[in-house]
């Protein structure tokens, strides 16, 4: 949270953030930040820094300003910023998750007059589905 508003990050950054956080204050290898935020992937170091980079901005860190993250050359990641931990009341959780979904359907249309729709209902030996519905129609 930042001035009461929610600061959005992507579950990796939010993973890296973490794992920076619980590391206590020490350096986190790039290779072991890699293979437990991506354990399934094949990601390249590209992948951590960009990561990294995005938390710095919502860490609201200046260029070369190194107040909560700090870069290790050639070694990894280190949480610089002294933290403060909530008791349960005070902390407020906030979960928002935003998704996009879109449904296309084709429907082609014929006009049937009722006296041209037959049903048939038959029993299929043998058959898990038991019964079969036919519906058919003639132009």
């Amino acid at each position: 949270m930042k001035d009461g508003n929610p600061v959005p990050l992507t579950p990796k950054a939010f993973d890296v953030l973490v794992l920076l956080i619980e590391s206590g204050g020490r350096v986190v290898q790039k290779d072991e930040l890699i293979n437990r935020v991506w354990e399934d992937s094949f990601v390249e170091e590209g992948n951590l820094k960009v990561t990294v980079s995005m938390l710095r901005k919502a860490l609201e860190e200046e260029a070369g300003e190194r107040r909560y993250i700090e870069t290790v050359p050639r070694r990894g990641y280190r949480f610089v910023c002294s933290l403060n931990e909530l008791k349960p009341e005070e902390a407020e959780l906030v979960f928002r998750e935003v998704t996009k979904s879109s449904i296309t359907i084709d429907e082609e249309t014929k006009e049937l007059k009722p006296s041209t729709l037959g049903i048939n209902l038959t029993s299929l030996p043998n058959s898990r589905a038991g019964l079969v519905l036919t519906l058919c129609w003639h132009p």
